[in-house]
């Protein structure tokens, strides 16, 4: 799952057992997302859909 806000997207994603990917919109900078991810331990802290993709050998 992917989502931009760790307390609703990450939370949810947690409850149904998903991975999940922080997105950065605006929401939360880059310094505040690897704060979060240490904390919570998600899998992955990209800058938007087209890094998510990059990241999965998508070609964009």
């Amino acid at each position: 799952m992917v989502g931009d806000r760790y307390s609703t997207d990450g939370a949810f994603a947690k409850t149904i057992g998903a991975k999940f990917a922080l997105a950065l919109s605006g929401v939360i900078d880059r310094v505040g997302a690897e704060k979060l991810q240490n904390e919570h331990k998600f899998e992955l802290v990209v800058e938007d859909l087209i890094g998510l993709a990059k990241h999965l050998g998508i070609a964009v």
